[in-house]
């Protein structure tokens, strides 16, 4: 459900990213950022998984570069962008690993005499 709900956020980002991009607070985008923080919280606190707390951090450091600029601080665009944009990678590996993690599981449960 995690990756389905990263995976939306991802098109929705993409969707509305304007021409000037980092010229200023991106309110969508960091909207869409928060409130993916928010869902990402949310499912680690009602499923503590490392995989998913790693995510949930990722992505909230991802705010930091919204909270920056939100708060007047002089960032250059470049600056902007790499704070907002640096979670991306790390979060594709975080959740590999937690797509890795789902099916070592999967395949550790005794099957029922219906499989």
């Amino acid at each position: 459900m995690a990756a389905m709900l990263f995976a939306g956020a991802m098109v929705a980002d993409r969707l509305t990213v304007s021409r000037n991009m980092f010229a200023g607070l991106e309110a969508s985008v960091a909207v869409i950022d928060l409130l993916l923080t928010f869902a990402l919280a949310v499912l680690t606190i009602k499923r503590p998984q490392l995989w998913l707390a790693a995510l949930t951090a990722t992505q909230a450091i991802a705010c930091l570069g919204h909270i920056t600029k939100l708060v007047g601080l002089q960032n250059s665009r470049l600056t902007y962008a790499i704070l907002t944009g640096s979670g991306a990678y790390p979060a594709l590996i975080i959740l590999l690993w937690g797509l890795w993690s789902a099916i070592e599981s999967r395949k550790q449960q005794p099957r029922g005499p219906d499989h």
